[in-house]
């Protein structure tokens, strides 16, 4: 697996990377809590996209909340419409990523993991422009 920095344009994301191996990441992410892709470990969030793991310290995000695409379907369910819950994650008033999660009950386990981790995050949609 190649991990990778979520945010890589902040300097501290760069100088905390120079400083983290491979192996300290590899075993962090093992050793942490799966929902979905998303992976939370001890000091950072990660998430797998395709052969790749991007990852970043609970430090840098400053705004986590979920969104709700609501998709027309042809099914006679929920009158045709099928949710589909996101996460997404920013730092420094920027969206880093928009991840999708496996339904409403574990975006509710999600949010309150976050919220102990990230005490300092704010998790409110921002305001419309």
């Amino acid at each position: 697996m190649k991990f990778v920095v979520l945010d890589k344009d902040s300097a501290l994301a760069k100088e905390k990377t120079a400083q983290l191996s491979k192996k300290t990441l590899s075993n962090e992410y093992k050793l942490s809590k799966k929902i979905g892709i998303i992976h939370l470990g001890s000091q950072h969030f990660f998430f797998k996209k395709f052969l790749k793991v991007f990852y970043i310290p609970y430090t840098e995000i400053t705004r986590a909340y979920r969104r709700v695409y609501v998709i027309n379907a042809p099914t006679k369910q929920n009158g045709g419409k099928i949710n589909i819950e996101t996460l997404v994650i920013c730092s420094a008033d920027r969206e880093l990523a928009d991840i999708s999660i496996p339904g409403r009950k574990a975006a509710d386990e999600l949010m309150d993991i976050l919220k102990e981790k990230c005490p300092a995050a704010d998790f409110t949609r921002p305001e419309k422009k």
